[in-house]
């Protein structure tokens, strides 16, 4: 949805971007649409066009004309959950750092270590998220109390083992909320609909909410197709492994589902609707 810029506010139709004389975000020699942002997440608007045309058919401009509600708010969660799981691993590394320290309550350089991690914790949150910054100053004051004393540095173990727990599901939460805003625009365009169909004028479903649906749906479908077509070239199936459809004699081609592991589920198209066959 980010990349393709897809929200209400930006879905279009062919004859409006003929109108005001648009032009097509540049493709690749593959049929794909060119790179426009880079490895830092900058975008370079001297290198888009006005709109793409996803692969359901739809249109939507680009950030270049107008970036759109949804993508702007799903960058915004992910930033947040970027900074959550940095301050993640930092309180790891410090909770790490004080049950070693525990082994050796007296060793100067242990409690040092972890005085600098926690100013490093400390020092992030003042630049990133100023308002937790307050939780890890009350740490702070148990950490100058803890030297030399093992009851106080279990304290400060059970502390920092309760901040992994909030940023842990902070950034859990804010990973679910990303992956669910796709469906969660998608009710909420349809419960908008059912509510107030006088209002959008509409009879039978939302165009903004079709238009979107089906442009992510499609554009998934594509991906999955040539991650399929890659494995094939990579790994041909085994003879052994090899299904054939025993109502039309077709043999069954292998589907990938995720992003790490292979898994080879055998399908069948029928009239666009994907039938499993095992």
């Amino acid at each position: 949805m980010i990349q393709g810029n897809y929200c209400w506010s930006t879905w279009t139709t062919k004859e409006q971007v003929e109108k005001l004389g648009y032009k097509e975000r540049p493709k690749k020699p593959d049929g794909d649409y060119i790179k426009v942002v880079d490895d830092k997440g900058t975008y370079h608007p001297e290198l888009d066009g006005e709109y793409i045309v996803t692969a359901a058919g739809h249109y939507f401009v680009t950030p270049k004309v107008r970036v759109g509600i949804i993508p702007r708010k799903l960058r915004e969660i992910l930033a947040r959950r970027k900074v959550a799981k940095a301050i993640l691993s930092k309180v790891k590394d410090a909770k790490k750092a004080v049950i070693a320290s525990q082994k050796a309550p007296a060793d100067q350089a242990l409690f040092e270590a972890i005085v600098k991690l926690h100013d490093g914790i400390e020092d992030y949150c003042r630049k990133e998220s100023p308002a937790v910054l307050s939780q890890f100053q009350e740490i702070r004051k148990v950490l100058e109390a803890a030297k030399g004393s093992a009851s106080t540095l279990e304290q400060l173990v059970q502390l920092y083992a309760t901040a992994e727990c909030i940023f842990d599901a902070l950034q859990n939460a804010l990973k679910i909320t990303a992956n669910s805003m796709y469906g969660m625009y998608l009710v909420l365009l349809l419960g908008l609909h059912f509510l107030h169909t006088g209002f959008t004028g509409a009879v039978i479903g939302a165009l903004p909410c079709r238009a979107i649906a089906e442009s992510v749906t499609a554009e998934g479908r594509r991906c999955i197709e040539r991650k399929r077509t890659a494995v094939e070239q990579l790994l041909p199936i085994p003879a052994k492994y090899r299904r054939v459809d025993p109502k039309t004699g077709v043999e069954l081609r292998p589907i990938v589902i995720d992003k790490y592991l292979i898994y080879f589920l055998f399908v069948r198209c029928l009239e666009s609707q994907v039938v499993l066959v095992f």
